[in-house]
């Protein structure tokens, strides 16, 4: 079965914590659940970066999404989580912008 792509928002703080992480997880709202459950091991996650307009890295789903209530993140409790490993990391300042 072919992998499938997905895109991951961060902000440039979350982006950071993400990297701080002991388990790597991106989180979505709630309301973002039924998405996040079609997500399948082996799909692939481009991490886009908000207001910097840049892509930084491609991650690898490597569990299937779960709902946690514990804190994790300071911009919110995205309380669905899919765990993933990094495949391909840029440095911010070379990541390509949206505009290229």
């Amino acid at each position: 079965m072919a992998s499938e792509y997905w895109l991951g928002l961060f902000t440039g703080h979350s982006w950071q914590q993400f990297l701080a992480a002991e388990e790597l997880e991106i989180g979505f709202n709630i309301n973002k659940l039924k998405s996040a459950q079609k997500m399948k091991v082996g799909d692939y996650v481009i991490a886009y970066v908000t207001k910097l307009s840049r892509f930084i890295a491609i991650l690898k789903v490597v569990k299937p999404a779960k709902v946690s209530t514990k804190d994790k993140w300071t911009e919110g409790l995205f309380p669905v989580r899919v765990a993933v490993a990094m495949e391909i990391y840029v440095d911010l300042a070379d990541a390509p912008s949206i505009k290229e």
